[in-house]
Order: C-alpha cells, then sequence, then structure tokens
C-alpha cells in the first residue's frame, strides 16, 4: 500500500505542476493588447504628515489674501476709489469710471473672492454699492484717511510644505484686477505663487492690463503679460510654535527701505521720511509701462504713506485658516503708517513736520497726532503755513499725475503762497490795531 500511495503522490505533484505553471507563466508575461481591452492604472498613496507635525505634508486647499496696499483700498482723487474685483476684466476700449451698469466689477471669480472686514472684524464679499465703504459704512475719501480694508482671497492652492527643512512651495490659479481711479488705470494679477527658502518667501504671479498716459489719456496700450515678484517676506519660519504656525503663515512683505531702480525719466524715489521703499524692482517695471510706477514707491507726495505693502495671509487649509484679525476701522492695523485714533501719515525723517490732519480712530472719530515721526506743534513754528499748505490744504496727486504734484509742491509755489497769506493776515491784523489806517479819501462815505 505504501508503495501505490507514494505512486499517487507523485502523479498528483506532477498534475499540479501541469496546471499551475501555465497559469504562472501567463501572469508573468504580458498580453498582448486587445480590441475593447482597458487600461487600468493603480496609484499607491503616497504618506504624507499633518500641519502640525513637523513632518513634510501636502496641501490641496491652501488660502491665499493679500490686499496689496492702503492705497488699492483707499478714496482717490478722482472716480471716487481704488478697489479690487475678482477676475480678469480685459479690454474696456479706456480708461473710464466703472458703473454697475458696466458690469465689470465681479466678487467672486472661480476660486478668487473679494473680501473686506465688517464692523465686528469678519471679512465678508464686497458689493459694487460698497467697494467705496470701510467697515462701518463711511465712504473712504482723500481727506478723511479711511480705508476699505479690501483684499483678494483665492483658495484651492496646492503645494507641499517642509516644516524641518523651511521649504513650501505653494500655487494658486485664479486672478484678480487691481483698480485704480474709479477704472482709470487698472492690471490684475494671475496665478499667484508662494516659494519659501531660509526664512525668505516670494510671491511670483503674471501681471498684465493696459497702459495709459499721464499726459494723453487717450493712451490705451495692452501689456505682454509677464512674471513679476509681488512681494517679498524675511523671517517666515514655517517650524514656529503655536496654533497659527501649524495653519500656514503671515507676515508683512518687504517695502520700508527698500531701493529700486529708474530710468531717468521716471519720478524720482524719495529716500527720506518713515515710509520710503519700494515693492519689488520687476513689478516696478512692470508699472513702468502701465503708468502707475508711483503708486509702488515712494516719490515724495502726501500719500507716501498709504504704499507700504500691507499684511499677506497663507493658509494651509481654506477652512481652518490662519488668525486674520483685521481691525474694525482702518485694517491692518498700523501698517500703512496710520494708526487707529493715534494720527495721520507719518512726518519726516528729521521730525519737524508731521500730517497736520489725523488719522481715524477706533471709534469712527477723527484722531490727532503726527504719525511716526513726531511733529513739532504750530505754535512753535514761525512759519508753519507752507507746511501745513503741503499737507492740508493741497492734497497731492502724486500717483497718476506725480508731474502736477511736484509743480503744484515746489518750494517756490509753496513759500510764495505763504508769503501772500501771510502778508494779507499781516495787514488785516495792522489795520485791526490802528498800526494802519485808510486814507481820508476812502474814509469819506458817499455824499459826505
Amino acid at each position: 500500500m505504501t508503495g501505490s500511495t507514494s505512486r499517487l503522490a507523485r502523479a498528483a505533484a506532477a498534475l499540479a505542476a501541469l496546471i499551475v505553471l501555465p497559469l504562472v507563466t501567463l501572469a508573468a508575461t504580458p498580453a498582448a493588447a486587445q480590441p475593447g481591452d482597458l487600461d487600468i492604472s493603480v496609484t499607491v498613496p503616497t504618506r504624507t504628515a499633518a500641519p502640525g507635525t513637523g513632518e513634510p505634508f501636502t496641501v490641496s486647499n491652501a488660502s491665499f489674501r493679500w490686499g496689496i496696499n492702503a492705497e488699492a483700498g483707499s478714496g482717490a482723487f478722482f472716480g471716487g476709489c481704488n478697489f479690487l474685483s475678482a477676475g480678469v476684466v480685459g479690454d474696456t476700449g479706456s480708461g473710464k469710471v466703472w458703473t454697475a451698469e458696466h458690469g465689470y466689477f465681479r466678487t467672486t471669480d472661480g476660486a478668487v473672492t473679494i473680501e473686506k472686514p465688517d464692523a465686528q472684524g469678519a471679512y465678508r464679499p464686497v458689493t459694487f454699492d460698497d467697494r467705496c465703504t470701510d467697515a462701518t459704512g463711511a465712504v473712504v475719501s482723500t481727506t478723511n484717511n479711511r480705508l476699505t480694508g479690501i483684499t483678494a482671497l483665492i483658495g484651492g492652492g496646492t503645494g507641499s510644505v517642509d516644516p524641518r527643512a523651511g521649504t513650501a512651495q505653494i500655487t494658486w490659479k485664479g486672478s484678480f484686477t487691481v483698480v485704480a481711479y474709479g477704472g482709470l488705470v487698472y492690471w490684475w494679477v494671475t496665478d499667484p505663487k508662494v516659494v519659501v527658502e531660509q526664512g525668505t518667501a516670494t510671491v511670483t504671479a503674471t501681471a498684465s492690463g493696459f497702459g495709459s498716459s499721464q499726459s494723453d489719456t487717450t493712451v490705451w496700450t495692452a501689456l505682454t503679460p509677464r512674471t513679476v515678484t509681488l512681494a517679498t517676506m524675511k523671517g517666515v519660519s514655517l517650524a514656529a510654535a503655536g496654533a497659527d504656525a501649524s495653519r500656514g503663515f503671515s507676515t508683512v512683505p518687504e517695502y520700508r527701505g527698500v531701493i529700486v531702480q529708474l530710468p531717468a525719466d521716471a519720478t524720482v524715489q524719495t529716500r527720506t521720511g518713515a515710509d520710503w521703499g519700494s515693492f519689488p524692482q520687476t513689478l516696478v517695471d512692470f508699472h513702468l509701462a502701465s503708468g502707475q510706477a508711483s503708486y509702488f514707491y515712494s516719490s515724495g507726495g502726501a500719500r507716501d504713506s498709504f504704499k507700504p505693502a500691507t499684511r499677506l495671509w497663507v493658509s494651509y487649509d481654506a477652512d481652518a485658516p490662519v488668525t486674520t484679525d483685521p481691525d474694525p476701522t482702518i485694517p491692518p492695523t498700523g501698517e500703512t503708517g496710520i494708526d487707529p485714533g493715534d494720527g495721520g501719515s507719518s512726518g519726516t525723517a528729521d521730525g519737524t513736520t508731521g500730517s497736520a490732519s489725523g488719522g481715524v480712530g477706533a471709534g469712527g472719530a477723527a484722531g490727532s497726532g503726527s504719525g511716526a515721526a513726531t511733529a513739532t506743534p504750530l505754535a512753535g513754528n514761525p512759519l508753519p503755513i507752507a507746511a501745513l499748505a503741503a499737507t492740508t490744504v493741497l492734497p497731492l496727486v502724486d500717483t497718476l499725475i506725480p508731474h502736477l504734484a511736484r509743480a503744484v509742491a515746489s518750494p517756490a509755489l509753496l513759500w510764495s503762497s505763504a508769503g501772500v497769506l501771510g502778508g494779507g493776515a499781516l495787514t488785516a491784523l495792522a489795520f485791526q490795531r490802528g498800526w494802519l489806517v485808510w486814507p481820508a479819501w476812502l474814509r469819506r462815505r458817499p455824499g459826505a
């Protein structure tokens, strides 16, 4: 029986080999594609850590929020105000003040939403009707120094973050338009990208729009899209402790003290005062063609304190963003040189003069005091009239019309105006005190 069983076992093994071997061979041999076959690919997911663990992770719904600078959400000397609009507006045919009927303004476009803070400090979508109002509902103007706090929010950002290495790369798909003077000039930003390396975050994007001329407003030239650096932020730590660090980062991009190189025919960069500086060189170069270059560097005008870049927020998850906490009256607080209830634009570097008008206080009333530098009170200044005229009586258009601003602000004109005003005041005082008297023939009444 033993021999018989052994023979049966060997026969079974041989039979199994005959069945299994062809199947193994078939599995190891690529089958020829047949008509109607489906290609099936299997992706093995890579393991990614969660934010806050210190391990590298990927993002798929990051958000980007920025309002460029205070000027982009302020009153304008013509056209009502400056503001942001979602998407690419395209060619409007010429510079013109936008109306609701034009349909150019958009609150949302794809992943982009235009928002500003309300009185409770929460960001809300902006409509065309309230694009020129601050958080309290007051209309912004060049005389009240109120700001809308308007920002562009872009969601759906994708990329990767390595907190230990201190590197990150996140890109967004979407555009927003920066509108000045109610629509006379505008440009747009497309597909921003943030790259963080060695503590420095750089924001690049494609910029385009239309160029106009200060001397001939009929000029309307389409600008070739180009990649520009929008902002550079130093001291960005991806491994910092705290709840916000696990959600993203926010900081104020560089501006103050940044030197820009300009052609000989451009408005000269002013390099004195608390708010002198510039946006990155490539952005200024782009705006030399658009006619808006002096929006983005200090030119010595009364609006220089509105030009520094305002805070920028990057959140790894749009549903759990980093803390924004905008000031309900003047967002972002203190970053434009206009502190709530603490005065207006900054003074000069030597502190001898400051803005005569105060900023808007936290309660909505006008604040008092100087800007960043300490101003000498008018009572202590024997000849304050020219300084007062330069900062209060003559709100200069140093952005779109810098040539006019420089002419109006010229020392010769200001001192001659001061002389006329001062001479008139002294003459009136002399007649009041009796030091001067009218001639007898002028003092005679008709018929006397």
